[in-house]
């Protein structure tokens, strides 16, 4: 904001266009972010979808989890590399109350045909040499780039530099 008083007409403009965009980027974050984190809390409550979120997919009857009380030496947390939560375990091992594990069609595309696609020694070189030649594309458009950039521009309009 400071920069805001500079008599240079470009830097004036820029620093108050940025002093504004930080100010209403913090307003945003106070107020719509934890709103929407509080309305995705509620939808994640709900057993609501994520993508489109006004269908359910809450479990069925016969998997939904039924509430047992463990006491603190039945209770042994599991560590998984699973990414769903964790589940307790009885006295024999058995999940307490564990829901039947459902996934998503994005989930099983995912891990049964992308996944193991992806990890083919050529399609890995076909990646690596994609992304090299786009880098080197990249790099030759850099080189490419023309500066038309006056200076006349930046000086103020009552400047003696305009004379110049």
């Amino acid at each position: 904001a400071l920069g805001a008083a500079s008599s240079i007409p470009a830097v004036s403009y820029f620093c108050s266009y940025a002093a504004m965009s930080v100010f209403l980027d913090f307003l945003l974050q106070i107020t719509m972010f934890v709103s929407f984190l509080a309305l995705d809390a509620y939808r994640a409550e709900a057993r609501l979808r994520d993508c489109c979120c006004c269908t359910p997919c809450a479990l069925k009857a016969a998997e939904e989890p039924k509430a047992q009380a463990l006491g603190p030496e039945e209770v042994t947390a599991v560590v998984t590399t699973n990414p769903s939560p964790t589940v307790s375990l009885g006295e024999e091992g058995q999940a307490a109350g564990a829901p039947a594990e459902r996934e998503g069609k994005l989930r099983v595309f995912l891990r049964d045909t992308y996944t193991p696609f992806l990890l083919k020694p050529a399609v890995k070189a076909t990646v690596c040499v994609f992304f090299a030649a786009l880098a080197a594309l990249n790099i030759y458009g850099i080189t490419k780039v023309e500066s038309e950039f006056q200076i006349i521009d930046l000086t103020p309009d009552q400047s003696y530099l305009r004379d110049f």
